[in-house]
């Protein structure tokens, strides 16, 4: 039986929205990967081979499901969360604590962002910072949440401790360099570190791969320094 067309529409659907509402530096790179590949290993007898393949079919039928039916309930959740229904969209979020897709991890972010909006900080730095240290959640996942962790509690917390945080994105080549960059160099700045925040500042300026958004902002920097 042939998928049809309208499901498979969804879920594409569903991709570009969660990996728009990830990061706007990001749009256009494809960089978070909601789908698993399956490899199949076909060793024996045709019959193993064919019992080895139904049940592989099987999986991925429900894994289908499962991802089709969590994609609805983060969707729900944002709806509730855009028309106020605040508590209840916590609530919805809440149920893919233990979901089995990456929209348990973003579900999360969408937590921290909305107890923020709260003014509920110390609970959203919580959440940030388990789901930045949470080997199991997706690379672009962990590194949202690393400089959010970093970016809100940059008038509070020590200057050292903040950028041996971002100390891993920090490598060239790196797709959060440029972001991770920016945090980096601002923390100088309040450091008293000027100096050393100049350097980095036309260094991560004269890299092809940082995002036009991430340079104009180092840009403005610069001028205030300069300035």
């Amino acid at each position: 039986m042939k998928k049809s067309k309208p499901v498979k529409d969804k879920v594409q659907l569903a991709q570009d929205i969660l990996i728009d509402e990830v990061t706007e530096d990001l749009h256009n790179e494809q960089i978070f990967q909601m789908w698993q590949r399956y490899k199949y290993v076909f060793i024996g007898a045709v019959v193993l081979v064919i019992a080895s393949l139904a049940g592989l079919e099987a999986y991925t039928s429900w894994k289908t499901k499962v991802r089709l039916a969590e994609s609805d309930t983060y969707e729900a959740a944002a709806v509730l969360n855009a028309k106020g229904q605040v508590q209840e969209a916590l609530a919805e979020y809440e149920t893919l604590k233990d979901g089995k897709t990456n929209y348990a991890y973003l579900a999360l972010m969408r937590k921290a962002g909305i107890l923020l909006e709260e003014g509920k900080k110390d609970e959203a730095l919580a959440v940030l910072d388990e789901l930045r240290q949470n080997q199991k959640a997706p690379e672009v996942i962990r590194a949202m949440a690393t400089l959010g962790f970093v970016s809100q509690q940059f008038e509070t917390a020590d200057v050292s401790y903040l950028q041996s945080i971002l100390n891993p994105y920090m490598t060239v080549g790196n797709p959060f360099y440029g972001m991770a960059a920016e945090l980096s160099v601002l923390l100088l700045i309040k450091d008293g570190q000027n100096e050393k925040a100049s350097k980095l500042l036309d260094e991560t300026l004269s890299m092809t791969r940082v995002s036009s958004n991430v340079k104009e902002r180092l840009n403005i920097i610069k001028k205030a320094l300069a300035g």
